[in-house]
């Protein structure tokens, strides 16, 4: 389950933002049927080192704590850091340069900013995936990772166009593209 879903399904607003009784971590870390939120440091601790990660910011503010779990806990080869804001890719290249930074977006006026700001991984919501941008933001070095891919066709799709990532909130299903992919061209 999302933070976002739980939020929204604890009666609170959208991302708690102004909630007059902010959710505390300690109030929704363990949720239904014993299933319990990682922190960040716990989750990298675990995969930092052994998964391909693409660690979202979802607001500016906290650039230098996650840049500072991020060397801590992650392999800088395996390890994205991405955002909608543009000013957050920025404060991060200033901190870490190394890091890999990945633009969010899901409206086309936002295209353009990818050249605005330190980008080596464009993020368009997939619709905005078109085989024309994955070749383009290849040309200029970048990779492309669309999100959120949740149906097998539009995955598929995806692929043959040339995508890099998908993002997505069926891991399994993705996984078993891949390998389909895989053997039938073995």
């Amino acid at each position: 389950m999302r933070l976002e879903a739980l939020c929204r399904s604890s009666g609170s607003e959208r991302h708690n933002r102004r909630a007059k009784n902010p959710l505390r971590y300690a109030d929704i870390r363990n949720v239904a049927e014993g299933v319990e939120i990682p922190l960040l440091e716990e989750v990298l601790a675990n995969f930092g080192r052994k998964a391909y990660l693409d660690i979202e910011l979802k607001s500016p503010g906290f650039e230098q704590a996650a840049v500072a779990l991020i060397e801590r806990y992650c392999d800088h080869a395996r390890t994205v850091l991405s955002a909608f804001h543009s000013q957050t890719l920025i404060k991060v290249r200033e901190l870490e340069p190394d890091l890999q930074l990945g633009f969010i977006y899901n409206r086309t006026q936002d295209e353009e900013t990818r050249h605005n700001c330190p980008v080596d991984v464009v993020v368009p919501q997939f619709r905005l995936a078109s085989r024309d941008l994955i070749s383009e933001a290849h040309a200029e070095g970048q990779m492309v990772f669309a999100w959120t891919v949740n149906d097998a066709q539009e995955a598929e799709r995806m692929m043959g166009f040339g995508v890099d990532g998908l993002i997505t909130d069926y891991p399994e299903m993705i996984a078993g593209l891949v390998r389909g992919r895989a053997q039938r061209s073995a």
